[in-house]
């Protein structure tokens, strides 16, 4: 059988690979920026428009930087070794409230169905009411922490009604399928990956969507507008391409992060990728502001204002349709 984190593995893989190749462009622009970036389908968006050329075409280079998940790559940024990373909302909201500077810039990418509570049947679970006193899993600091912890409230349930259990973020599946925990809460593509191991005695269990998952450019104070929507038109190249060519796009994903083309097809399906900045964004990281500070996860006393967070003028000069916020 497959190592369950070999496609992540092999994104990690290219990004080595991408980091060895030489740029494109004849005479850079500017000097190349940071690009903090796991190898997961939530963040290929970044990692395809370096393996296309499409950075050094706009006179922005960059440097791939391998990290394990999007609060590893935020990690990145805050420690100075990266400039830009894509990123889910729950990170950058959970380094907010840990007093980080970080600037959002653009979503990039949202999915309703990427995150799942994957669930061992053997262990008499069947529906989320049945989860009450389990040991459930998820993984800390990302979109899985808010996503376990919501579908938990949906069901009447509280943090203290179960034991929530700190995956390993490199081998997140590993516990479940030791049996080391009931059920956890997984991003793509770990929720896939456990429900083919586990076969029939994996189950996800079943939802309405609850929680629209954004991934977001996240960079760090300090870089021009002219770099931003040098790194945003090559981020909409290819989000047009996922858009418009989903088989080009999927067959390059393959490639960029070492997944059967299939596979990733299915994975990719879940998402819409598309620049923009929207009301509906500031709703989501005000929600996890709350949640944050009601679970003693933020250092704040009061809640960051996400206008000051958001940095819409580059992707307003880019385009202005795509921002609808009201700031």
């Amino acid at each position: 059988m497959k190592h369950p984190i070999r496609a992540a593995l092999s994104g990690l893989t290219l990004i080595a690979c991408l980091l060895a190749s030489p740029a494109r462009a004849e005479s850079p622009a500017s000097p190349p920026l940071r690009l903090a970036s796991a190898g997961l389908p939530s963040m290929s968006i970044g990692l395809l428009a370096a393996a296309e050329g499409y950075f050094d075409a706009e006179g922005q280079p960059v440097e791939v930087v391998g990290c394990i998940n999007g609060k590893d790559c935020i990690a990145r940024i805050v420690a100075g070794q990266a400039d830009v990373t894509i990123a889910s909302d729950t990170s950058l909201v959970l380094a907010l409230h840990a007093g980080h500077k970080l600037e959002l810039i653009a979503t990039v990418a949202s999915s309703r169905r990427s995150n799942s509570l994957v669930a061992r049947t053997d262990r008499g679970i069947v529906q989320g009411s049945d989860l009450r006193g389990r040991r459930i899993g998820y993984l800390a600091g990302t979109s899985s922490h808010f996503y376990t912890e919501t579908f938990l409230s949906y069901h009447g349930l509280a943090p203290k009604d179960v034991t929530l259990v700190k995956l390993d973020p490199v081998r997140p599946i590993d516990a479940l399928l030791r049996g080391e925990v009931d059920a956890a809460g997984l991003y793509h593509p770990f929720g896939a990956q456990a429900l083919e191991a586990l076969g029939p005695r994996g189950k996800v269990l079943d939802i309405p969507p609850i929680y629209t998952l954004t991934m977001n450019l996240v960079a760090r104070p300090g870089l021009s507008d002219a770099q931003l929507i040098k790194v945003l038109r090559a981020l909409q190249q290819v989000a047009q391409m996922m858009r418009n060519e989903p088989g080009e796009a999927y067959t390059l994903a393959a490639r960029v992060l070492g997944t059967p083309v299939e596979r990733v097809a299915v994975l990719l399906r879940e998402f819409d990728f598309r620049l923009r900045l929207d009301q509906s964004l500031l709703g989501t990281l005000e929600t996890e502001s709350r949640w944050a500070m009601r679970s003693g996860l933020s250092t704040l006393v009061e809640p960051p204002d996400y206008l000051d967070v958001i940095r819409a003028r580059p992707l307003r000069q880019l385009e202005p349709r795509a921002v609808s916020m009201v700031k």
